[in-house]
């Protein structure tokens, strides 16, 4: 599904699978709530904003969500079991990523691109058990990009039901 130029739009309580990009969203005052993006590509990909993501579930897709330009809020999600579970293009300083699990995620719970030279606010997100400078790639991978600042984390996760095999309910 794509939106261009949309105002106030709301999806929630919607399954995307199985697509290239289940949401493709430009210059888009959108808000996604409790939707699951699972077996795709691409779960979310959004240039503009500004995007509110809550209570989401990104799950076996290559890239979760992909922000470029993009200003959102992501609070109260869960990325798992995705490739990279955060991609973040240029302007990753519009980016508020709170109080998430973003957790086992293949290769990267948040790359920062190579373009991206601002930082990243990502602090108090559930990380799993290991240490999260392992799972992100910034400007201790790649000198030049920005840096995630993942600190202080949550020492438990938002939503322990979703971080299982299935594809779960959402609360």
């Amino acid at each position: 599904m794509a939106l261009e130029r949309a105002v106030d739009s709301v999806v929630s309580y919607a399954d995307f699978s199985k697509a290239d990009w289940g949401l493709h969203v430009h210059f888009t005052q959108l808000v996604v709530s409790h939707s699951r993006f699972f077996d795709n590509y691409g779960g979310l990909r959004f240039r503009s904003g500004p995007v509110t993501l809550e209570n989401n579930l990104f799950r076996n897709n290559d890239i979760g969500i992909r922000a470029y330009e993009g200003r959102a809020e992501i609070r109260g999600n869960v990325f798992t079991g995705n490739d990279t579970g955060i991609f973040v293009r240029e302007g990753g300083n519009g980016l508020v990523v709170r109080g998430n699990d973003i957790t086992a995620n293949r290769r990267w719970n948040i790359r920062v691109g190579d373009f991206t030279v601002q930082d990243v606010d990502a602090a108090e997100n559930w990380w799993g058990t290991a240490d999260p400078s392992d799972s992100i790639f910034d400007r201790a991978e790649e000198p030049g990009v920005g840096q995630v600042h993942f600190e202080p984390v949550r020492e438990s996760p938002v939503h322990p039901e979703l971080l299982e095999e299935n594809e779960g309910a959402l609360p």
